[in-house]
């Protein structure tokens, strides 16, 4: 009992830090007082993750290897991709597990479409992980005409969903888990501004919007699927210390130095929900194994009838869109 509220309290004290919770001290802190155990075991599991060529993609790979996971890593096509390969190949605690490299670019809804096909020959699929991301110094329009902000972290991953949800209910129970961001606290969802324009353009804005609409889009999921045997997670991991936020975020990456997580901290929950890990609350943001809030500022809350409103028109907007841009 008493180590449970240990635990409980160190919780609640590093949640209200925000960077206690946030940085490497959350993880270590999280790890000791509530006695996680390794990754269930995932032998048999197929599990799929995009954007596994490096950070939280990569380490949550390993990690999923070294459970006895059956992974497919998904990334744009070359050396990257290869060593990615390499060494989750040399992860694998089973050595007949399979482990697979699909190419593509997700920033081209074209070749999201032709990886859903590939993928979905690959059944069953127990988890679908949308991991890849980053962030855009400058404004880039990707194949089709979106911004590639918007192209990467909501319509190839809704694409990629919808094209594989009887996938993923022919092997129920299943997961969807997509990573998002410590920045979505900062942005208050609201449609019309989330694709910039070249003009207003600023890439840690971008993101952070793009990052608030992906926890819109789980919990429109979580309400339109519950009873399909598919749930939905949204993922913050803490901040990591990854490529995509040395190159993206240079001077923060700077300032947090040592506090920053390592990857493989910052993969832990996401693998553990990959893996089956629990009995989580689906629909949520989960950072450190448990779910937290998906408003830390006032400005961005929302009344929870129009929170619903917003989901549905998200869905139907990155439905008209990924159908615009792919015919």
């Amino acid at each position: 009992m008493i180590t449970g509220l240990v635990a409980e309290a160190a919780d609640l004290a590093l949640e209200i830090s925000v960077v206690g919770s946030f940085s490497r001290l959350g993880a270590v802190v999280r790890r000791r007082t509530a006695h996680w155990g390794p990754l269930p075991r995932a032998d048999g599991r197929r599990i799929v993750i995009t954007g596994a060529t490096s950070g939280i993609g990569l380490a949550a790979a390993r990690a999923l290897a070294g459970a006895g996971a059956d992974l497919v890593l998904v990334g744009r096509a070359g050396p990257r991709l290869d060593s990615a390969l390499a060494e989750v190949l040399e992860a694998r605690d089973v050595p007949g597990a399979s482990v697979r490299a699909v190419p593509a670019d997700l920033s081209d809804l074209g070749q999201a479409v032709q990886l859903a096909e590939r993928l979905a020959a690959l059944a069953p699929i127990h988890a679908l992980v949308h991991n890849a991301g980053a962030l855009a110094t400058t404004y880039t329009r990707a194949p089709g005409g979106s911004e590639q902000t918007v192209t990467v972290h909501l319509l190839a991953p809704y694409l990629l969903t919808e094209h594989l949800l009887g996938v993923l209910q022919d092997a129920a129970p299943a997961r969807v888990v997509v990573t998002t961001s410590g920045g979505m606290y900062t942005q208050r969802h609201c449609l019309a501004d989330l694709e910039m324009s070249p003009a207003d353009y600023r890439g840690p804005v971008a993101y952070a919007r793009a990052k608030r609409a992906q926890v819109v889009l789980v919990d429109e999921w979580q309400r339109r699927y519950r009873r399909s045997g598919v749930d939905f997670f949204a993922v913050h991991p803490g901040w990591a210390d990854t490529p995509g936020l040395r190159h993206g975020m240079p001077t923060f990456a700077r300032w947090l130095g040592p506090a920053l997580r390592t990857p493989e901290e910052g993969a832990d929950t996401l693998a553990w929900l990959a893996a089956g890990g629990g009995q989580p609350v689906p629909g949520r943001v989960w950072l450190d194994r448990r779910p937290r809030l998906e408003h830390r500022a006032p400005w961005t809350i929302v009344p929870q009838a129009a929170a619903a409103d917003q989901g549905a028109a998200l869905w139907a907007w990155c439905a008209e869109r990924a159908r615009a841009r792919t015919v």
